[in-house]
């Protein structure tokens, strides 16, 4: 009984697994341009691979990682084998990820303007380092012999299937606090969305807290993950993970082994455990916010929130309207003024920018928005863009560039920003608002980071935060003599957000345990708290007659801009200021006993080798005794083997299928290269393929062939994203062969014995940012052509046309959407039989027309959203509801016929089992109108794009 029930759980594991892994088998973030030529670094743990010209960072990066490598393995023991790292240094994004199928760590080298008091690419070794750790843990017992059978994608299998991502990046944020002086543990930001959430609204079920919700905001799973880990880690010390991850690996059979690991070394399930330790937390939260201090303030007139909404970067006008940035949590970022009656209008609706970066001075708005490469995704770049209010117009002022955090001028004639080069040097510019031209440019002798740079009220000086080993520290910059005077001392502590009038600077803080105002006396070099709230503010700003500041107050329906007076007197020292901080970080660096000192990161100077890449294109990192359609999830009886390089640049899979239906086999091979601007598909497969007639006499006649079918492609990926609208083209041209030879001993012989037709695509789309909450674009148009044709002498193949189109446009409320689709295909002097583009109405199959149109309307709208949990069996998000109306006119044989359907889809957006990734499962009710006929199906999705 044992060993069959084993048997049935790892075979559910092994096709789970692949279901939930086919995509990350060929997981590519992008590629590169094809001009970068590589080098590598080869290190006792690590091969780090970066572009020319990047040789003293990527030095510097692969001493760090050989450091951390020694100290991240104490409280979660394990010893990974040697990983790839690959460097994206041409990118504007802030990231790191580790992957596992194929197995490799991304680095993105630009530091985000809110990063903590670490240097970059420490904060990078130790959390990312800690994901190779946690996943390679779990390559032992069963899983471990499971990857001799299928290679590196069963460890993500059971990652995917069994690890919750709040204990993944819980745990990594946990280490990254532990190992360091600094780390999100250390901040009181990072702890506010949940500590307000507690202390107003209570503890959320567990299914919520982890897979959201549509009606409330829920704070991330790096903040809920990081407290479950931390508490439980002070109480039931470092053997609760380790133990539990022994229960995964060797245990991948088990229904929930996780839970079943946490109850072994604490009597709790999973969510009991969740429960039990954040109302531990809940109550120190309490006792916190009953020692903190809080002053006196004034709240900004807003429009009344119907939702959860965050209103940041305040400006005050000369007219006393309030300019921001404001998100809801169902809509996208939009710029807005409010009058001081709390009216609100619309200014500028921005695309994909970086929050936090809006500025205001004079008739002006300025902010950083990502532009992207026509092609290569790991090049793209940070511009700034600026708003005239009083023409509303736009326009782009600098061009592949690397701007961050832009600050206009008291005058609004210049713009103060950071710029990051692509060897990663780091400077503070001004230029130039009307020709984006660089005036200034300012760097300090220890390359420290910049971050939020403001103009003092009278254009004179620059003040930022610096950012190095040492911590954080307050700078002063002057932009006419490029001198920066560091005006504080460095500290571990989070400070942001600076602004300077006279000789005051006013910063947020976390001294006190919440992020709150203090203010800095350049004479004196004294720091003083000036003002303290109940949850915590970010984004001070001086009135224009400097009387007062402004900032952002958080509250648990989100930010609020709120007032109080400057120089009051109202002030605590910072030597009397309590930390009254929940320090959960104290147990889990008592664990580790050991911390990253950035002085003790070896100089070594490592050898610089050719990276080269066609010696690189062939990876083979899983496989499989099944045939795997990593692209189209089937699965049939086989073997697989799977190969992508790591620049991400080509991909293969080859391998043998059997055939149920036709007891036959066939070879395969998939081969594509995306390292130059166009993109190369190749696929060919052979066998043996069967059939059979009836005669005349009613006899079954079997027969046998040998098919070979050869592919060839190329297609170009273009991406002409621009403001708020995604856009994208991709014209591609494919050639199609097929060969038939029939078994001699069958008698029979085909007509044709081989095809070879081309086809001609180009697709192109427009789409509005969507927000969480849209089922479908509220604007958006998508175009299809396509040509399929055979212009080979003799060739009596005919062609085939077809056009699609498809328009978005909103619906009546919010979140509705009405689509409507057409599509037109003609089949010309056909003697082959081109398979259908343009689709018929819903609940026709199999049809056939020589020419075809086709319509289509679509009414999208949510029904409910529900947070409804049914124990570990599902979890309802929402519910929402499609109305359509399909109609086709087809021609065949000169004969015509209409089609029509009419009918209603209902969808629940769900997950099953607490399965990570969100499950839809839907109902289509269809009345054939013509047939006078009712139909209905059932429909089934999952998405993996969402996690």
């Amino acid at each position: 009984m044992k060993q069959n029930i084993l048997i049935i759980g790892v075979i559910m594991l092994v096709m789970c697994g692949f279901v939930s892994t086919a995509n990350a088998q060929y997981y590519s973030t992008g590629q590169n341009p094809a001009s970068v030529k590589w080098k590598q670094i080869n290190t006792p743990g690590f091969k780090v691979v970066f572009p020319e010209g990047y040789d003293i960072t990527a030095n510097y990066i692969a001493n760090t990682l050989e450091y951390a490598r020694q100290l991240d393995t104490v409280t979660l023991k394990s010893t990974p084998k040697k990983i790839s790292v690959l460097i994206h240094n041409f990118t504007s994004t802030s990231n790191g990820m580790v992957v596992w199928a194929p197995r490799r760590m991304e680095f993105y080298t630009i530091p985000p303007q809110d990063t903590y008091a670490q240097e970059w690419f420490q904060q990078l070794a130790l959390h990312e380092y800690r994901h190779v750790i946690q996943i390679s843990k779990l390559n032992q017992g069963l899983t471990k012999l499971l990857t001799y059978l299928f290679g590196e994608q069963v460890t993500g299998a059971v990652l995917g299937l069994y690890i919750p991502f709040w204990f993944l990046e819980g745990d990594a944020v946990a280490t990254e606090t532990a190992l360091s002086k600094s780390g999100r543990g250390r901040q009181p930001s990072f702890t506010m969305p949940l500590r307000a959430q507690f202390l107003y609204k209570g503890l959320f079920s567990y299914d919520k807290a982890v897979f959201g919700s549509y009606k409330d905001f829920v704070p991330n799973h790096y903040i809920l993950g990081y407290h479950i880990v931390a508490k439980s880690r002070e109480k039931y010390g470092i053997e609760i993970w380790n133990h539990t991850f022994d229960k995964v690996g060797r245990n991948p059979y088990m229904i929930v082994p996780f839970s079943e690991g946490i109850k072994d070394v604490t009597g709790l399930a999973k969510t009991k455990l969740y429960n039990s330790t954040l109302t531990k937390v809940k109550e120190q939260w309490q006792a916190q916010q009953e020692k903190t201090p809080k002053f006196r303030v004034s709240e900004i007139a807003l429009p009344e929130k119907r939702i959860f909404t965050s209103y940041s970067s305040p400006n005050l006008t000369s007219q006393g309207t309030l300019l921001a940035e404001k998100k809801e949590l169902d809509d996208i970022a939009r710029f807005v003024e409010v009058d001081q009656q709390g009216n609100e209008k619309i200014l500028f609706t921005p695309g994909y920018y970086y929050p936090g970066t809006l500025s205001h001075a004079g008739n002006l708005l300025a902010w950083a928005e990502r532009d992207f490469d026509i092609r290569w995704q790991h090049r793209n770049y940070s511009v700034i863009r600026v708003l005239d209010l009083q023409t509303g117009k736009a326009t782009q002022l600098t061009h592949k560039t690397r701007y961050f955090a832009p600050n206009l001028s008291p005058d609004a004639t210049k713009l103060a920003a950071v710029d990051v080069s692509e060897d990663q040097q780091y400077s503070l510019v001004v230029l130039s608002v009307t020709t984006g031209e660089v005036l200034k440019r300012m760097t300090t002798p220890e390359n420290y980071f910049f971050t939020w740079p403001k103009w003092s009220d009278d254009g004179k000086k620059i003040v930022t935060i610096v950012v190095g080993n040492e911590g954080k520290a307050i700078a002063l910059a002057d932009p006419e003599s490029g001198e920066i005077e560091i005006v504080s001392d460095f500290t571990f502590t989070d400070i942001s957000k600076p602004v300077i009038k006279g000789n005051s600077v006013v910063f947020a803080g976390a001294w006190s345990g919440i992020d709150n105002l203090y203010q800095l006396d350049l004479d004196t070099k004294t720091i003083a708290m000036i003002a303290s709230v109940e949850y915590g503010l970010t984004d001070p700003v001086f009135t224009q007659d400097g009387d007062s500041i402004l900032f952002a107050n958080y509250t648990p329906e989100g930010f609020s801009i709120a007032k109080i007076p400057f120089n009051t007197g109202n002030q605590i020292p910072l030597a009397n200021v309590n930390d009254n901080f929940v320090k959960l970080y104290q147990a889990l660096a008592d664990q580790e006993g050991q911390i990253l000192e950035p002085e003790k990161i070896s100089q070594e100077q490592h050898e610089i080798r050719k990276y080269p890449k066609m010696l690189n294109l062939f990876n083979i990192h899983s496989w499989a005794p099944i045939s795997l359609d990593a692209q189209n999830y089937n699965v049939k009886p086989g073997i697989s083997l799977f190969s992508q390089n790591l620049l991400s640049s080509s991909f293969t899979t080859l391998g043998w299928e059997y055939d149920v239906n036709e007891q036959t086999g066939k070879y395969y091979l998939n081969y594509s290269y995306a390292g130059w601007f166009p993109v190369l598909d190749f696929t060919a497969d052979f066998g043996k393929r069967k059939s059979f007639f009836v005669d005349t006499a009613n006899n079954q006649i079997d027969y046998s062939w040998m098919e070979t079918n050869f592919k060839a492609g190329i297609y170009l990926p273009l991406n002409f994203t621009s403001g708020k609208y995604s856009r994208f083209l991709r014209p591609a041209v494919e050639f199609n062969y097929t060969q038939l030879d029939m078994d001699p001993e069958s008698g029979l012989r085909f007509r044709r014995s081989n095809y070879k037709t081309i086809n001609y695509r180009l697709n192109g789309s427009n789409y509005l940012k969507m927000s969480s909450h849209d089922i479908l674009p509220k604007w958006g148009q998508m175009v299809a052509l396509n040509y399929r044709t055979a212009p080979f002498e003799g060739d009596t193949l005919g062609a085939m046309v077809a056009a699609e189109a498809r328009l978005y446009i909103p619906g009546l409320f919010r979140h509705h959407s009405l689509n409507v689709y057409g599509g037109y295909q003609k089949r010309v002097d056909n003697n082959f039989y081109y398979g259908n583009i343009v689709r018929f109405p819903r609940g026709y199959s199999g049809q056939y027309a020589d020419e075809l149109t086709s319509w289509s309307a679509n009414y999208a709208l949510p029904v409910g959203y529900h947070d409804f949990s049914l124990s570990s069996l599902v979890y309802l998000k929402r519910t929402r509801l499609n109305l359509f109306y399909d109609f086709a006119t087809g021609s065949a044989r000169s004969t015509e016929t209409q089609y029509s359907t009419a009918g209603l889809e209902v969808f629940a957006d769900t997950h099953l089992f607490r399965f990570i990734a969100p499950i839809t499962l839907g109902y289509r009710m269809m009345w054939l109108t013509t047939e006078n006929t009712l139909r209905s199906e059932f429909l089934f999705s999952i998405n993996f794009d969402s996690f």
